[in-house]
């Protein structure tokens, strides 16, 4: 995950301009319109805007996770370089500037963030700094940008950020829109924000931020704005749920209704997924084989699929032999996120996991990889 800075990361070139790359040339080479200098310029400037997609493309490389972290992170480095060398060369390109700048911004921002979240120590004073110096850019298009950024980097914090470091953010959310009329931009932020406090395994601060936005929401004068505030209770009602039963309905693939009251007994993960999930579709290899290892001693599997084409669905799960039963909704008007499992319990990104113990209680809010092998070891005993 990006973290918030990829909210507008495509807000600076409008998505239909022209690649600098596109732009009109006369049969000699040259472009039309412009001056030598200016063609020397930009053949710089494309020359590093090629070896930046071609890092981009490059397969990572290394036998551990350790030398694949190393040499992704090197790779990174890299990106950054060079986008600081772009960034220079679109202030003295007076046609194609902003095309540059922005690829050049997007990537010098996103790999800044890649390396925070792989714990380089110098990351976030370069963010900062470079976020700075676009304050200072005399183009207007990308100093208001800029000013959004470094708004968007204050409640910004990596997945395994301190809780201190989380409950302020939290404060300071709480304090910056207390009052006054939330803007589009902002509800976007407010829910990423949201996304990210939940995925950094904070429940209970995220629940409190969703109670608190969902207030605010209600109360805005932006028909989209307020339609945001029954999600975000259900979402507080799902985060709030270790510890207490959970209610499962629905239509399986075949017809079947579930039974909830039939799975009493067992512990069941009830797995959120789509087929256009990668996370999610990643994790199947690791839950099939703690499914074949447990499925005998009374664990299932519920997925809920938030697709909209019911065929694609029955094609992948057929396709992949998955041996656990999905629910999907031929309802039209409850397809996708508003398929009614989604809804009553704020499913709004994946991957989701509910992990639910035999007496139908809510154990786990993230049983995913080795965390649900760890979970089923103590709820049903060590692998046999």
């Amino acid at each position: 995950m990006l973290g918030l800075s990829g909210l507008l990361l495509l807000t600076l070139t409008p998505a239909d301009a022209a690649p600098p790359t596109a732009r009109q040339r006369d049969p000699a080479g040259g472009t039309q319109g412009i001056e030598p200098a200016e063609q020397a310029v930009n053949q710089k400037a494309e020359a590093l805007l090629e070896r930046i997609h071609q890092l981009n493309r490059k397969p990572i490389e290394g036998e551990t996770r350790e030398e694949q972290i190393r040499d992704y992170s090197r790779n990174q480095r890299e990106i950054v370089r060079l986008a600081s060398q772009l960034f220079a060369e679109s202030v003295e390109d007076p046609r194609g500037g902003l095309d540059y700048a922005a690829v050049a911004v997007q990537a010098t921002v996103r790999g800044l963030r890649e390396l925070q979240q792989l714990s380089d120590p110098n990351a976030k004073a370069e963010l900062t700094a470079f976020v700075k110096m676009l304050v200072a850019d005399k183009r207007p298009t990308i100093s208001q940008f800029a000013k959004r950024l470094q708004q968007e980097l204050k409640y910004d914090f990596a997945l395994d950020a301190r809780r201190e470091e989380v409950e302020w953010v939290v404060g300071e959310l709480k304090k910056d829109f207390a009052q006054g009329q939330i803007s589009d931009q902002d509800a976007a932020l407010i829910l990423q924000v949201l996304m990210l406090l939940e995925y950094a395994r904070h429940a209970d601060l995220a629940r409190d931020l969703n109670l608190f936005f969902a207030a605010r929401f209600a109360e805005s004068e932006n028909q989209q704005i307020a339609s945001y505030s029954e999600r975000l209770r259900a979402t507080a009602k799902r985060l709030g749920l270790l510890g207490k039963p959970i209610e499962v309905s629905g239509t399986f693939l075949d017809g079947s209704q579930v039974d909830w009251d039939a799975y009493r007994g067992k512990v069941v993960l009830l797995d959120y997924w789509a087929t256009w999930c990668e996370p999610c579709i990643n994790e199947i290899p690791n839950l099939r084989k703690i499914y074949e290892i447990y499925h005998d001693r009374g664990f299932e599997v519920i997925g809920i699929s938030v697709d909209e084409d019911r065929e694609m669905v029955e094609k992948f799960v057929a396709a992949n032999a998955l041996p656990w039963k999905t629910l999907f909704s031929d309802d039209p008007a409850a397809l996708g996120w508003n398929h009614p499992m989604a809804k009553r319990y704020g499913v709004g990104s994946l991957p989701i996991v509910i992990l639910v113990d035999k007496q139908g209680k809510v154990v786990s809010l993230d049983a995913r990889g080795e965390e649900l092998g760890r979970l089923l070891a103590e709820l049903i005993g060590p692998p046999e």
